[in-house]
C-alpha cells in the first residue's frame, strides 16, 4: 500500500473556489481508477488557506497508473489555475495494517 499525505496552501480568496473545482476530479479518481482506496482534498478546519491531501493506493502499479491517467493531468491543470502560496506532499510505503481498537475496545499502536 502507498499513502500520500500533505497540504497545499492557497491565497485566501482561492481555497473555496479550488475545492469546488476539484470535487469532480476527486469523484472521478475514486470511480475510475482501480487501486484507489481513498482520494481526498479537503479544507483544513483550523487554517483558512490550507487544503489537506490524503490518498491511499493499493500498490505502486495503481499509483503509477494514476500518474498516467487523464484525471492526474486534469488535477494538475486545476491546481495550477489557482494562486498557491506553499505546500508539500510525501508518499509512504505501508507494510502493515491493523485496527486501532482491539477486541477489548482498547486502542493500541501494536500491529499484532
Amino acid at each position: 500500500m502507498i499513502v500520500i499525505s500533505g497540504s497545499i496552501q492557497f491565497h485566501p480568496d482561492d481555497r473555496t473556489p479550488f475545492l469546488e473545482a476539484f470535487g469532480p476530479i476527486q469523484a472521478a479518481t475514486r470511480a475510475d481508477e482501480p487501486g484507489c482506496r481513498q482520494y481526498a482534498f479537503s479544507a483544513d478546519p483550523l487554517d483558512d488557506v490550507s487544503v489537506l491531501i490524503y490518498e491511499h493506493w493499493e500498490d505502486a502499479a495503481s499509483l503509477d497508473a494514476h500518474f498516467a491517467h487523464p484525471n492526474f493531468t486534469t488535477a494538475r491543470q486545476v491546481i495550477g489555475g489557482f494562486r498557491r502560496t506553499g505546500g508539500a506532499m510525501k508518499k509512504y510505503r505501508v507494510d502493515a495494517e491493523a485496527q486501532i481498537m482491539g477486541a477489548d475496545g482498547v486502542p493500541s499502536s501494536s500491529f499484532d
